[in-house]
């Protein structure tokens, strides 16, 4: 969705793309359900829905985690939603087993892409939606309230809204999963399967101090 025109307009669109391509899938609201790495999914069972996960740390494990979550949409049939302010996601890096499975909505400005993510929350049909912060300058123009906001209606949701960044910056997530360094990018697609089992996690939930211990792969 590029960042000119008529946002209104611009939304009919979208959400006319959305219910053409994405039809709506029952999917109950407080359960988890794994994204396809062992550390998450053996930790607590996967990803929180009806709630805001913040993952922080390294770009490229995060990265690496998207590529997970895709591979997980191919062999289980969903769908994922990705806002990008970041402009860091490269289609032609990505195969199209995973692609046909994504909602890609490229929003440079901070407040085009909240007022994205808004809105898909409100449509319903996405079981994932992601909001790649990575890097992103001017976050502070984003008021607290905008969180506070996500937090109301993602829990009316049946969606687990994803939110990257750089450091801390979703007040309340009910999960904030921190990622160390995950390898080279440039790596070839068919190394990503592998990277994801040697990334550092570190998982903090909600009112617990508990984490888990980084997991690596074995010979």
């Amino acid at each position: 969705m590029k960042d000119s025109g008529e946002m209104p307009g611009r939304l009919d669109s979208l959400r006319a793309l959305v219910e053409e391509k994405f039809p709506r899938r029952a999917v109950r609201p407080g359960r988890r359900r794994p994204i396809g790495c062992r550390a998450i999914d053996a930790a607590s069972g996967g990803l929180l829905t009806g709630a805001v996960t913040e993952v922080t740390g390294s770009s490229s494990g995060a990265q690496v985690l998207l590529a997970a979550l895709l591979e997980s949409a191919v062999r289980e049939g969903f769908q994922i939603g990705l806002v990008d302010a970041s402009q860091s996601f490269h289609p032609a890096d990505w195969p199209t087993s995973q692609l046909n499975r994504l909602l890609w909505v490229l929003c440079p400005e901070p407040k085009r892409a909240v007022q994205a993510v808004d809105f898909l929350i409100r449509d319903g049909n996405l079981p994932f939606l992601v909001l790649d912060l990575q890097g992103v300058r001017e976050l502070g123009k984003v008021p607290a309230s905008t969180w506070h906001r996500f937090h109301r209606l993602v829990e009316e949701s049946e969606t687990a809204l994803v939110v990257l960044s750089s450091k801390p910056l979703v007040e309340g997530a009910a999960t904030r999963i921190a990622v160390q360094r995950a390898g080279n990018l440039t790596a070839r697609l068919s190394e990503r399967s592998e990277l994801v089992e040697q990334l550092g996690l570190q998982i903090f939930e909600r009112g617990e101090a508990a984490c888990v211990e980084p997991i690596r792969k074995t010979a």
